[in-house]
């Protein structure tokens, strides 16, 4: 079932939509403000239904604390440092917006957009698409970006997420979805007791401020290391929290089970594939909004954890990650499936 309809007005009476997608026991629900996932829940056994990411009830919520969650980032999610980027010879400065850098594009990002929507059915699943275009020299950025983000909804749980983008010269895209994840529904609920298993092998170093120094390392004995499922509370006092890169093994642009989040407590899973070949675990470690979230209370520091799927933070400026480089001839194309699920003794 697919329902879309006029929401709320944002200060400056600009109207947001709200599409709600249900299959099964699954209901998803998103806006148009940020083509934001506002919602994603499961009917439990019970006949309760649990919503596992954190958000607000109100869209201007969304830019007044802006935590981003849930919402959809680029044109470059995570870190570029100095805010600069050399490409084809020519320099572009960026927004400066995190300690003298750039994070997730600053006022450029395309979350404090109003997507154009429409709902369809994709895979027999219904599904909805919000595109937005970004324009040559928004806050300097190089070509005229077209994007289109999606989410399809299957009566598994399969919450499916896929980004496409295309340029009218050579640009730099990164795209992410920016959802909080708490399985209990409650975000003064911390998560440090959820187990964590994820086949990343390595991870990108980086100093204080989050920007990689360009090494790669290994997770082998190290608090990054999730190969073999443990509790993410375990090791996180090491380094103070998780605000990093993993990377993935085994990357070949291919749809692969990457991680798996379990709560034994209340009994859900979520479960992770996506095409893209790292992911930026973040276990909201300063996470303390004066807006209260939907659920009714305050956010809280490790009150939830983001799974954010991605290439690796100032790749432009690393010759040795991956390229995020796109140009006119070519399509980015990714996708990030979250498969939600009850664990039943």
């Amino acid at each position: 079932m697919i329902k879309i309809f006029e929401f709320d007005k944002l200060n400056d009476g600009t109207q947001i939509k709200k599409v709600i997608l249900s299959n099964g026991n699954y209901k998803v629900e998103c806006i148009s403000l940020g083509a934001t996932l506002t919602s994603f829940q499961i009917i439990r056994s019970n006949y309760d239904a649990t919503d596992i990411v954190l958000g607000y009830n109100k869209s201007q919520h969304y830019i007044d604390d802006p935590t981003h969650f849930g919402m959809t980032i680029g044109r470059f999610a995570n870190r570029i440092a100095n805010a600069k980027f050399i490409l084809d010879g020519c320099e572009y400065n960026i927004d400066k917006n995190n300690n003298g850098n750039s994070l997730h594009s600053g006022k450029a990002c395309v979350c404090w957009r109003n997507w154009s929507t429409s709902v369809c059915t994709r895979n027999g699943n219904p599904c909805v698409e919000f595109e937005t275009i970004s324009l040559e020299g928004d806050d300097n950025w190089p070509g005229t970006l077209k994007i289109i983000s999606s989410y399809e909804l299957s009566p598994y749980g399969e919450l499916i997420m896929s980004h496409r983008a295309t340029t009218t010269s050579p640009t730099y895209v990164n795209m992410t979805n920016h959802s909080y994840f708490n399985l209990s529904g409650n975000c003064q609920e911390n998560v440090l007791n959820y187990e964590l298993f994820c086949d990343a092998t390595s991870y990108v170093d980086v100093d204080d401020y989050a920007i990689p120094s360009g090494k790669i390392l290994s997770t082998l004995n190290s608090p990054f290391d999730f190969t073999t499922p443990h509790l993410i509370g375990d090791r996180i006092n090491e380094i103070n929290g998780y605000d990093h890169c993993v990377i993935f093994p085994n990357y070949d642009k291919t749809l692969k089970h990457r991680a798996t989040l379990t709560s034994q407590e209340n009994k859900l899973r979520l479960e992770l594939s996506t095409t893209l070949p790292a992911m930026q675990i973040y276990t909201s470690n300063n996470l303390k909004t004066s807006t209260i979230n939907k659920c009714g209370k305050h956010c809280i520091p490790y009150g939830a954890i983001c799974l954010e799927t991605q290439y690796f933070p100032d790749s432009p400026n690393h010759d040795n990650f991956p390229s995020t480089r796109l140009n006119p001839s070519d399509e980015y194309f990714e996708r990030t499936i979250y498969k939600l699920s009850e664990i039943i003794n």
